[in-house]
């Protein structure tokens, strides 16, 4: 009863996103802006017909989720969290969504920027992430998968901490950043890059310091 319901809370979104994209689909230019540079000009355009791309993708990602804990080498690891894994397919698909409405938001009001809106989305993105992710135990899809983690669930479990406490810094970040609005590439690139960098020179560390000492 459980699985269903939140099968059904999944398509529920899901009917919601193609709701939204048919409803406002004849207000719609012909065709709308799939990119835009820095300085908040579309370069690149495609037929209103892609208002449907990201439901598109909702939807593969639905079907997708269950099949990964299928075929995850260490399958057995998600009966462990199978709780925060069901909290965040259901919240990552509320994010497809919420992307989804914003951009029929913006294409309908093309003087806004996205920039508010978006730093807002990775901020909520990253309180899931610290909530949920340091709770997952040792597999090949989700969170920290480095050579060391995937060896070692020591590893694992220290370089999850550690990367949800950086984490918590990136969410502060993106938060002020929706408010203060200056720098924004270059905050975005720098701390993706330290999330990206520091879990990974960790775990090496880690599995050397457990190598040394066993």
């Amino acid at each position: 009863m459980k699985i269903n319901k939140r099968i059904i809370t999944k398509l529920l979104i899901l009917v919601s996103m193609v709701a939204a994209g048919l409803f406002f689909y004849n207000q719609l230019p012909n065709t709308i802006p799939t990119h835009r540079n820095i300085e908040w000009k579309a370069d690149n355009f495609w037929s209103k017909i892609s208002i449907f791309f990201i439901p598109l993708i909702t939807l593969f990602m639905v079907i997708l989720f269950p099949i990964l804990s299928k075929l995850d080498p260490k399958k057995e690891n998600y009966e462990k969290f199978s709780k925060y894994w069901e909290i965040m397919q259901i919240t990552i698909i509320w994010f497809m969504a919420y992307i989804h409405f914003v951009m029929i938001y913006i294409i309908l009001h093309p003087s806004i920027s996205i920039n508010f809106f978006m730093l807002i989305w990775l901020w909520i993105f990253f309180i899931m992430l610290w909530n949920y992710m340091w709770k997952i135990r040792r597999n090949y899809f989700i969170w920290v998968k480095t050579p060391w983690t995937l060896d070692n669930d020591e590893v694992w479990n220290k370089t999850s901490r550690l990367s949800g406490w950086i984490f918590v810094l990136s969410w502060i970040t993106f938060l002020a950043q929706a408010f203060i609005m200056k720098y924004i590439l270059v905050t975005f690139i720098v701390t993706m890059g330290l999330c990206i960098t520091f879990p990974f020179v960790y775990s090496y560390i880690i599995f050397k310091n457990i190598q040394k000492n066993s």
